[in-house]
């Protein structure tokens, strides 16, 4: 089955290593299989379903549980920025991508364990995201048909969840 970004490569570049746990598996990726990255939908960063579906949960024991917080939005992504190590500094989580394989679709990648990395590149307060989280590191993400990708706001999401708990 051809890879729909199929250029040959056989390693990573040596600058996105240490953003793994350890050396990251070439793998090929295949459809029926949605990935979703924070961001634009040319970034070369995506992460799987259970990244969404733990999001739903949080959003779900904020709703259902009653307890009235500040900033529930910031509570719902902290566990993605810290698992995934996406600095505050470079990614403001406003922006989802989705990228829908569908069957027989599939696409090369790196994957392996996001490493723990400081919170800010230009500040040494010592913060470090713990990472852990699976990140599949996609080169090549103009080859993919444009139809295949979407953008949409993160909010966007709070109100799709919020569908789900008006049926309890």
């Amino acid at each position: 089955m051809a890879s729909l970004n199929s250029t040959g490569r056989k390693l990573p570049d040596a600058s996105d290593i240490p953003t793994f746990a350890k050396f990251p598996a070439l793998r090929q990726l295949t459809g029926p299989l949605t990935l979703y990255r924070f961001g634009n939908e040319h970034g070369r960063w995506w992460y799987g379903k259970s990244l969404i579906d733990e999001m739903k949960n949080d959003f779900y024991d904020l709703t259902l549980g009653g307890t009235r917080v500040r900033d529930p939005a910031g509570i719902i992504l902290a566990n993605p920025r810290g698992g995934l190590a996406i600095s505050h500094e470079w990614n403001k989580l406003a922006w989802l991508c989705t990228m829908k394989l569908g069957k027989g679709d599939s696409v090369d990648c790196w994957a392996e364990a996001t490493a723990p990395q400081n919170e800010w590149q230009s500040k040494r307060d010592g913060r470090i995201l713990h990472g852990g989280l699976t990140q599949y590191l996609i080169y090549d993400v103009s080859m993919i048909p444009a139809g295949l990708i979407s953008k949409q706001p993160v909010a966007s999401l709070w109100r799709e969840f919020s569908r789900t708990v008006a049926r309890f």
